[in-house]
């Protein structure tokens, strides 16, 4: 009896850690979060248009444009050297950073939008001469659909020296990560 009642115990000692083991599986990975898929450096084409140039750019640049994550459905966009060439002058508007752009969508296609104001941006005219510029930064549905992103900025409220400009910029980027 004594016998009967050690296998017993084995066999419900082999029986717990059986079940101990393989709830313990570690290659269940989380999928990752929408801002983890679209997050990188995306390296494309930026063309420059402006309102009198019809379907002409003004400028094209090669750029790589960073979307680095800031929630699990947000992110940061940043645009290194941001330059523009504006009525025969190149216009650095500098680094432009926007922040928090919520992301909408699923399975590798996702959609945001965002803006940023820039106060005081010194743009050389001259050797000697400068000139101060305010405008806004927006872009509306832009897209990642796997590695590519599509990017189409507005340059709006734009201000020279305290002079408001009407030149309807419009900055269209697509690039790959």
């Amino acid at each position: 009896m004594k016998k009967d009642f050690m296998k017993a115990m084995f066999l419900m000692l082999c029986a717990v850690f059986a079940f101990t083991f393989t709830a313990c599986s570690d290659d269940d990975d989380p999928a990752d979060d929408a801002a983890t898929q679209v997050a990188g450096a995306y390296t494309g084409t930026l063309n420059v248009y402006m309102e009198a140039s019809g379907d002409e750019p003004v400028a094209t640049d090669t750029k790589t444009i960073t979307l680095a994550k800031n929630t699990e459905n947000s992110v940061n966009l940043t645009i290194q050297n941001f330059t523009l060439a504006v009525m025969g002058m190149d216009v650095n508007l500098g680094n432009v950073l926007i922040s928090n752009c919520a992301l909408a969508g699923s399975n590798g296609a996702y959609s945001f939008s965002g803006s940023t104001e820039l106060k005081g941006v010194e743009v050389p005219l001259t050797e000697t001469q400068s000139a101060t510029i305010d405008c806004t930064v927006n872009f509306r549905n832009a897209t990642v659909d796997g590695k590519t992103l599509t990017l189409p900025l507005t340059v709006d409220d734009v201000v020279l020296n305290s002079l408001p400009l009407n030149l309807g910029i419009t900055v269209n980027f697509t690039g790959t990560k």
